[in-house]
């Protein structure tokens, strides 16, 4: 670059698209509007003003990516701040639509080859997701099971289950007659046990080789740490939550002294550089007091928080098309499908006979009752915790206190405060009730204002309590 480049280069790289008092400004939107992380957003707007400065500085036409083509679709709706930005860059840019002529097309692959060679020019390698990709879920494209059968739905699965079990039961039937009592409880119960030792040794072999790919995908290491939360808690109350928690802590809210269900703002001068934390005391400023209830339901309809939520149902989603995670629901569904259609031959075949099957009943029953159990607080939670568990074992994730606790399946309370909140009979009602319903822990169990881990609580649903 040449010493006037250097300049120009340094003003666009300083340019502010937006300013820390806006809510709903061009960075929240084009990441709501498009389903991106904070990170994808910022090397989106990154790659932009590289292009913008190789628009400014060429003397022949560059062409953007598709990414970059979005960021400057919506720059030119913000009039204002557009026209700032090019008057830094000295001169007018002009977006030009494609027609789709065959001579454009052409100009167009030689824009696209001179693009290249300016950028290696000034900027050296180029950032190839985002000059490359068409969305953000392509660049967190680990590799999804192509097979459509795979798209099936819980209940098809299980009327097809139920289907198979009438030629199973033909398969069983000659075993079935060879086989006495009580033989053939010892035997199902073994089958049982087996089955469960097949699932719980595939699918821990399976979720193990999919956190080793997330690994290698970027974008999954560059989620900030409230995106992370959100995501491994799959929802957007816990992040709400942890701000609160760290706003108790900070003396910057309180509890209304006029009403204990009620939050207010102490420091009337807070401010801070995260968006989040901005947005959740302004909207406390301008409520001047909220009903704590009323106002977490109020903030999540925001596009700040929706897009997080958003963000969260994307990867989430991604994770579970994965080849592993539906490799592991066929080793689940083809474990118990032989079991049951087992147990359920003998059960026929003993009505059609005229035998007793009474004892047999309560062994179905038994044994349903310990899939389940083992199903909920075995499988289940591993499924749900993938991403936790990445974070928890990425060495290169840098973790605050709360996201290592998430992790950890620490549960998080409103620390700072907590003797105001306990002056309040109808506070604490509530807050136990609130907690209750939208911020138990990934392990069934609510957070409560007499212990600091699940272990410790006697109303916990999830410690083996009667």
């Amino acid at each position: 670059m040449t010493f006037e480049e250097e300049n120009l280069w340094k003003n666009i790289d300083d340019f502010e698209f937006e300013s820390h008092d806006e809510e709903y400004g061009f960075l929240v939107k084009l990441s709501y509007e498009n389903n991106w992380s904070e990170q994808f957003t910022n090397d989106a707007v990154e790659e932009y003003k590289k292009f913008m400065f190789l628009a400014t500085v060429c003397d022949q036409m560059v062409s953007p990516s598709h990414i970059i083509d979005i960021v400057w679709h919506l720059h030119l709706t913000f009039s204002e701040s557009y026209s700032k930005f090019c008057n830094v860059l000295g001169k007018n840019i002009k977006h030009i639509p494609s027609t789709g002529k065959k001579e454009q097309k052409e100009l167009l692959l030689v824009a696209v080859d001179y693009t290249k060679e300016k950028y290696k020019e000034y900027f050296g390698d180029k950032n190839e997701i985002i000059w490359t990709v068409k969305s953000f879920e392509q660049s967190i494209n680990i590799e999804s099971e192509k097979k459509k059968y795979f798209d099936l739905d819980f209940s098809k699965f299980f009327s097809l289950g139920i289907i198979l079990c009438i030629p199973m039961f033909f398969i069983w039937r000659p075993i079935l007659l060879k086989i006495g009592n009580p033989l053939f409880f010892y035997i199902a119960f073994a089958f049982l046990v087996v089955s469960l030792l097949v699932i719980e040794f595939f699918t821990n072999s399976m979720f193990k080789q999919l956190k080793k790919r997330i690994s290698k995908e970027s974008y999954y290491q560059k989620f900030t740490n409230e995106e992370m939360i959100v995501i491994s808690e799959r929802n957007i109350k816990s992040l709400i939550f942890y701000k609160l928690d760290k706003y108790f802590k900070n003396a910057v809210i309180d509890v209304s002294e006029s009403n204990k269900n009620e939050l207010k703002v102490l420091d009337e001068q807070f401010t801070s550089t995260n968006i989040i934390d901005r947005v959740i005391v302004n909207s406390l400023k301008d409520n001047n007091t909220a009903d704590i209830t009323e106002f977490i339901s109020t903030l999540i309809t925001k596009p700040l928080f929706v897009k997080l939520e958003r963000l969260s149902e994307l990867v989430n989603a991604k994770i579970e098309k994965t080849n592993e995670f539906v490799k592991s629901n066929l080793v689940v569904g083809g474990a118990l499908f032989l079991f049951y259609s087992f147990i359920i031959s003998r059960l026929v075949l003993g009505s059609m006979r005229n035998k007793p099957t009474g004892n047999l009943m309560i062994f179905v029953i038994v044994s349903t009752i310990l899939v389940g159990v083992y199903l909920y607080n075995v499988y289940f939670k591993k499924r749900k915790n993938i991403f936790k568990n990445y974070i928890k074992e990425n060495n290169n994730i840098i973790k605050d206190s709360y996201l290592d606790n998430v992790v950890n399946n620490e549960n998080i309370i409103l620390y700072a405060g907590l003797i105001t909140l306990l002056t309040s009979n109808s506070l604490l009602e509530k807050k136990d009730s609130f907690f209750s319903n939208n911020f138990g822990s990934s392990d069934g169990c609510s957070s409560c204002s007499s212990c600091s881990s699940c272990s410790s609580c006697s109303s916990c649903g999830g410690c083996g309590g009667d």
